[in-house]
């Protein structure tokens, strides 16, 4: 995966959305998460999710 620094061209986009919704989903997997903390977690992921799938078009 890029460093932050890098440039990140188009084609790898997909990959890095996809990594970030892991890592998002995999945080919220404990017990000790908040249901609040859970639920804004989680309206992040579906917006990613969106703004994934546009970007593939």
């Amino acid at each position: 995966m890029p460093r932050p620094t890098e440039e990140v061209v188009p084609e790898d986009w997909d990959l890095l959305f996809q990594a970030v919704l892991t890592r998002l989903r995999d945080s919220i997997d404990h017990n000790g998460i908040a249901a609040s903390v859970r639920t804004s977690v989680l309206d992040c992921v579906q917006e990613l999710e969106h703004l994934r799938r546009t970007a593939k078009r």
